[in-house]
C-alpha cells in the first residue's frame, strides 16, 4: 500500500496549528510563534444554558435522541494528579449516576533506596473521559460541593454561538485507549493540534502492539506514526509503525 504523501516531507515536527485555549480559571496560555488564531478555541468554561447544537456534525447523529450516550472530555482545574484521579474513581464509584469513564494514564518504575517502585501518571494534563448522557454527566459539573473546579472541556466560538462541550467519537476514544494501554515510551502527546493528523490517508492497524487504532498515517518527528486529534485541541500518535502494519480505510 501507499501512504501519505507526508512521509516523505522533511524529518522533525511542523508549527502545530494554534486551538486558541480560553478558559475562565486558569492562566491564559501563550500563543505558539509562527502560527495563526483559528476561529474557535477550546474552553474549560462549564455550558449553563441549552447549547446549539443544530449545525454541529457531533450532535447531528443525536437529534431526536432526548438521551444520547456519549464521550466527554472533564478538566478538573487547579488540580494535581493524585486529586484529579481521586475525582475520577469518586464519580465513577457514585451509585445515584452511573456513567463509564476513561483516565489516561502510563506506568513508570524507578529506583529507591534499592526498591523498586511502581508509579501512574496521567498521560493528559488534569484531563479524563466520561461517557452518559449530557444529563448524567453535567450532575457532576454542576455540583460546586463535591466537584469545586470540575468542568467541561468546551470548544469556544469568537463569535455569537454558545460553547459547547467536546465531544470524543466512540472510535477515537478505543484508540486512544489502545495506544496508552500500550505503555510505548515513544507515545507522543501534544497539547496542540497537528494539521497533518488532520487530514490524510485514513489507516487501521492490524498488527502489533497498537492493533485496532485507526487515524491518519504521516511522518512525524522522525517516524511514520498514526495519529489522532482529540476533540480539535490535542493529539496522540502512535510509535513508529511500519507500512505492512497497516490498511486503508
Amino acid at each position: 500500500m501507499s501512504t501519505s504523501n507526508d512521509v516523505k516531507r522533511r524529518r522533525g515536527c511542523e508549527n502545530p496549528q494554534c486551538t486558541n485555549f480560553n478558559v475562565d480559571v486558569l492562566p491564559k496560555v501563550k500563543t505558539p510563534k509562527g502560527v495563526k488564531n483559528s476561529k474557535t478555541g477550546v474552553s474549560t468554561i462549564s455550558v449553563l444554558t441549552q447549547t446549539n447544537v443544530n449545525d454541529k456534525k457531533e450532535w447531528q447523529a443525536t437529534s431526536g435522541d432526548s438521551h444520547p450516550v456519549k464521550w466527554y472530555a472533564l478538566r478538573l482545574a487547579y488540580a494535581n494528579e493524585s486529586n484529579i484521579k481521586k475525582v475520577y474513581d469518586k464519580i465513577l464509584s457514585d451509585n445515584t449516576v452511573k456513567v463509564n469513564g476513561f483516565f489516561p494514564t502510563f506506568v513508570k518504575f524507578k529506583k529507591e533506596d534499592g526498591v523498586i517502585k511502581r508509579e501512574e501518571t496521567c498521560r493528559l494534563k488534569n484531563i479524563f473521559f466520561l461517557q452518559g448522557t449530557f444529563d448524567q454527566i453535567k450532575y457532576f459539573v454542576y455540583d460546586n460541593y463535591h466537584f469545586k473546579h470540575l468542568r467541561f472541556y468546551s470548544r469556544h466560538y469568537h463569535d455569537d454561538r454558545k460553547d459547547e462541550p467536546i465531544i470524543i467519537p466512540d472510535r477515537d476514544i478505543k484508540s486512544l485507549q489502545i495506544i496508552c494501554n500500550s505503555n510505548n515510551e515513544d507515545i507522543m502527546v501534544l497539547d496542540d493540534q497537528v494539521r497533518k493528523f488532520e487530514k490524510g490517508q485514513k489507516v487501521i492497524i492490524k498488527e502489533g502492539v497498537f492493533t485496532g487504532v485507526s487515524g491518519i498515517v504521516a511522518r512525524f518527528a522522525g517516524h511514520q506514526r498514526v495519529g489522532i486529534v482529540i476533540g480539535s485541541s490535542f493529539t496522540v500518535t502512535t510509535a513508529y509503525i511500519p507500512t505492512a502494519f497497516l490498511e486503508l480505510i
